[in-house]
């Protein structure tokens, strides 16, 4: 087993510290993903603070403790830690007689998965533990007891071969010609890999890529609006465009984690980006934000944009449609259009550039920002949204969701509700006292009450007067 629980009880209470075996991490770790399960009929977890949690940059996802779950993303940005280190320290109370269980559903060390629900480990606080399913967790690299070498598990972001159900068959008299393609893509050359085909009268363009990625573009005829599913390798989803839009999708075309998606994002800010750019910090700050999302799962990882076509104007609105339980992570370039984005069982959306991103429908999902100016819309559900700066402004819609804003930028929050949380990520500020020390100005509004924290911070409250008794428990900080 990759992780051991040790149950220490003490009066009415028992705590549980989850950590990882020295033995199979030597070089300790940098960021795991933790998914725990327990019966809230037989102990009662309390919503634990952060300090409890390994790691520097960390999103604790406490909203389904009264169904017994709790979901952990966390890294440490100041390099590896010691495999010794706890991952998660947890505090039960109200525990029957017969004691408790905790379920580690999900473990993922570094950008490896170690544990999902098909060899889930259950620790019961008598001291025991069984694993369900038949597939062990991959061996970690190292001595394998005769003398020789444990070659590493495989890793998610390894290419994967091409399932042929997938495959699309295009009859040679759907295709275009090389000549009529040049109208639809002018940087297109004679060398260039490409399949060309029709797809409801619209230009699906397949193109391979290096290092295992892919890339589809879709483009409406005659500069007309369309409907089309979009099956490129990992991701499917239905896409419905205006006269005035087209859409491109590239990435890896196999799933990854969300680490690896993190890793994968961030080297094309490397890539196209200068190293002194402040946009370029601000940009990793948000793709950080996005991989450590309450719900971040192995799934597709894409950068997918949106671009005018011809002399096109106004307002333009595109539509995602994902399958449920999908886990896609779509970074959606917006600029230059200033589109509206409405999405559908999309459940990791990072917005670059000013724009609207809405979430229809049920389920939860995470709407991350840059520090351009954007609307981020949540939906029905419990949602994660994320101001990266700039004149935001976010919308929780229904459930109980997570408000997370950075280190700079003027976000408005325009429906807050009591079961709403407020999260801050302000160097040196930990606790509900050291935000109050950092606020310069409360100014009421006409319809609520701004938060001055210096110059560049600002956070308005829509519908909360000024003398609205906080608590510390609406918080959360790291």
């Amino acid at each position: 087993m990759p992780i051991e629980a040790v149950f220490t009880p003490s009066n009415d209470r028992t705590t549980v510290q989850l950590r990882l075996k020295a033995g199979t991490f030597p070089a300790g770790f940098n960021a795991f993903d933790l998914d725990i399960k327990f019966d809230p009929a037989r102990a009662v977890l309390s919503p634990p603070p952060l300090a409890n949690f390994a790691g520097s940059f960390k999103q604790v996802n406490t909203n389904n403790l009264s169904n017994g779950i709790l979901i952990v993303r966390s890294t440490n940005q100041e390099g590896a830690l010691s495999a010794q280190t706890p991952l998660a320290t947890l505090e039960f109370s109200g525990i029957l007689p017969t004691g408790f269980s905790v379920q580690v559903t999900l473990l993922i060390v570094g950008e490896v998965p170690y544990l999902t629900t098909a060899n889930a480990i259950t620790f019961n606080s008598d001291g025991s533990s069984s694993q369900v399913g038949v597939a062990p967790p991959p061996p970690p690299p190292g001595e394998d007891g005769d003398g020789g070498t444990t070659p590493p598990p495989p890793r998610p972001t390894d290419p994967q071969p091409p399932d042929p159900e997938r495959a699309i068959a295009v009859p040679e008299a759907d295709r275009l010609p090389y000549a009529e393609l040049l109208q639809y893509l002018p940087g297109l050359r004679p060398t260039d890999p490409v399949q060309q085909f029709t797809l409801k009268g619209n230009l699906l363009f397949n193109r391979d890529l290096p290092n295992g990625e892919t890339a589809v573009k879709l483009v409406g005829k005659a500069n007309a609006g369309f409907s089309a599913t979009l099956d490129q390798d990992v991701l499917s989803m239905s896409v419905t465009l205006p006269a005035s839009l087209s859409l491109t999708a590239s990435g890896p075309a196999s799933m990854l984690t969300p680490q690896a998606a993190r890793s994968y994002f961030q080297a094309l800010v490397d890539k196209n980006l200068p190293a002194t750019d402040p946009y370029g910090a601000s940009l990793k700050a948000s793709i950080s934000a996005l991989s450590l999302a309450p719900g971040a799962n192995i799934g597709p990882a894409k950068l997918v944009t949106l671009e005018r076509q011809g002399a096109a104007t106004g307002p333009a609105t595109a539509e995602f449609t994902g399958r449920p339980g999908s886990n896609e992570m779509l970074a959606v370039n917006l600029w230059p259009t200033g589109a509206e984005l409405q999405v559908r069982h999309i459940s990791h959306i990072l917005a670059i550039g000013s724009g609207q991103v809405t979430a229809v429908g049920v389920g939860n999902v995470s709407l991350v920002g840059d520090r351009a100016n954007q609307v981020l819309k949540g939906g029905p559900g419990n949602d994660y949204l994320y101001s990266g700066g700039g004149g935001d402004i976010l919308y929780g819609g229904g459930g109980s969701n997570v408000f997370h804003v950075a280190q700079a930028g003027h976000v408005t929050l325009a429906d807050p509700t009591i079961s709403d949380r407020l999260q801050f990520s302000i160097l040196g500020v930990k606790n509900l006292a050291d935000l109050a020390s950092q606020l310069t100005r409360i100014e009421p509004l006409a319809n609520g009450t701004r938060f001055h924290f210096g110059s560049e911070l600002s956070v308005s409250l829509v519908g909360v007067p000024v003398s609205f008794p906080f608590s510390e428990s609406m918080f959360l900080f790291n």
